[in-house]
């Protein structure tokens, strides 16, 4: 058995290492990943001794080559393959352990445009979606929380085809979300404003919800990583569990009071504004569109574009709210609204407002 390991981030294959050297796995890696493989005592074979051909490019070309490829892709059940790869010298490889140049994490660093363009990962992709396309013989892993139960179904004698399955979906819906983006980020820095013909937004799983809009749905809240504002991106302080209707009604709350650009209230109830106001300070926003619709208000979600002081946050203590958000709340307001055990307070960190 033979796995290729090409990895960008290290940590917790020790676990996966163990077990293909339990089970005599020949392993071959590029670049820094041997070097790491080597360090903790394990033998590898360099890419290099399996192509033939050195990395070039400075590392932009390490893994783009038939002997890789056809290791991958080639069909046991095809007897052409099969008589193809032995002809050729292609060496199986079975098993396919992956993870990606951080181009998320770089967009958020001072890098020019010619900088981040080298964390765009190339390689990578590629063989991701050849392994996960020959799930029926290869196994791909690309989530370092797969390394543990991976070695132990290595250690205990085969990955299934169900779990080839599962992670080969898994590995299709990385490089979905890599190359959404990449290509939503690029839209954005070189400014094109023209609407795509094709769309694909990126969104990553934060958590699984207790259940979704109804009690008999399932629910899960995932974030966009493009986006500096929503509910996602900000801080609970405290306050009983969120559920799907809640985080649906914080956002739809959140972003609209951003929308102003003088002290705003906005209160939301099953996804619609029953109340928005402005006023001079945040108080006064706050009775007027409290007063403008006490019934639907009763239970709802506030939102606030600046600071909560102490005179507002007395007056938000007397009625019963699910959640209230601002960009800030002063110590006496959250000492004092933290009381409401069951109130949650949320700090939205995509934008602050000084009037």
């Amino acid at each position: 058995m033979r796995a290729l390991i090409s990895v960008y981030y290290k940590e917790g294959l020790e676990n996966l290492l163990e077990a293909l050297h339990e089970k005599d796995y020949e392993i071959i890696s590029t670049g820094g990943t041997a070097r790491f493989i080597q360090s903790l005592g394990y033998r590898v074979k360099p890419v290099e001794e399996l192509t033939n051909f050195p990395e070039i490019l400075d590392g932009r070309v390490k893994t783009l080559h038939p002997a890789v490829h056809g290791g991958i892709l080639y069909r046991d059940w095809v007897e052409k393959d099969m008589e193809e790869i032995r002809n050729l010298g292609i060496q199986p490889i079975d098993l396919v352990v992956v993870n990606l140049y951080p181009f998320e994490e770089k967009l958020r660093e001072d890098l020019t445009e010619q900088e981040l363009m080298e964390f765009i990962d190339i390689g990578g992709p590629t063989l991701i979606r050849a392994s996960a396309k020959n799930f029926y013989r290869v196994a791909v892993v690309v989530d370092p929380s797969d390394y543990g139960w991976v070695a132990q179904k290595i250690k205990e004698g085969k990955l299934t085809l169900e779990d080839r399955k599962m992670l080969a979906v898994k590995a299709f819906s990385l490089t979905a979300y890599y190359d959404a983006l990449i290509s939503r980020a690029l839209a954005d820095i070189f400014e094109i404003d023209s609407v795509p013909v094709y769309s694909a937004l990126p969104s990553k799983l934060v958590k699984n919800l207790r259940y979704g809009e109804n009690p008999h749905q399932r629910g899960w809240l995932f974030e966009n990583p493009l986006e500096e504002l929503g509910i996602v991106r900000s801080r609970i302080l405290q306050g009983k569990e969120m559920s799907f209707n809640n985080y649906l009604d914080a956002d739809s709350a959140l972003r609209l009071v951003s929308e102003f650009s003088k002290p705003a209230c906005v209160i939301v109830k099953h996804n619609n504004p029953c109340a928005v106001a402005l006023g001079k300070n945040l108080h006064e926003a706050y009775e007027k569109a409290f007063s403008s619709d006490p019934e639907s208000s009763f239970g709802g979600i506030v939102a606030f574009n600046d600071r909560v002081e102490k005179e507002l946050a007395e007056r938000l203590s007397e009625v019963f709210l699910e959640v209230v958000i601002a960009p800030e709340f002063s110590e006496y307001a959250l000492e004092l609204l933290s009381k409401k055990k069951n109130l949650r307070l949320i700090q939205a960190l995509g934008f602050s407002r000084s009037f």
